[in-house]
């Protein structure tokens, strides 16, 4: 063995799927974490069919097993909770902007 240094474009490769470290959540404990944190109910079944069609969370494989990231249900959860607000007439005037900043015949 060699005392020379591992480069640091190999230490930190980009070709890394994810950190060592972290394990991940099965489809389960992700819908239990969408619901805790964002109250979004979700099913196993609902994660895997969302998968198939390519608009669910982002994944990974382990063997056979899938694994969600925290940070990837996040940023699957945050587009389908509504904006934060202070009353109920700022989230009108927010709907309302937001039908008329649609492009017409598009």
């Amino acid at each position: 063995m060699s005392d020379t240094p591992i480069p640091a474009f190999v230490a930190a490769s980009e070709f890394s799927p994810k950190p060592a470290s972290v394990r991940g959540l099965d489809r389960k404990e992700a819908c239990q974490f969408l619901d805790r944190e964002y109250g979004l109910k979700r099913t196993p079944r609902t994660l895997a069919k969302e998968a198939v069609l390519g608009i669910g969370p982002r994944f990974y494989h382990v063997g056979r097993a899938v694994r969600m990231l925290a940070d990837d249900l996040r940023a699957y959860a945050e587009p389908k909770i509504g904006p934060r607000v202070a009353s109920t007439a700022e989230l009108s005037a927010l709907k309302a902007a937001s039908a008329n900043a649609a492009p017409a015949g598009a």
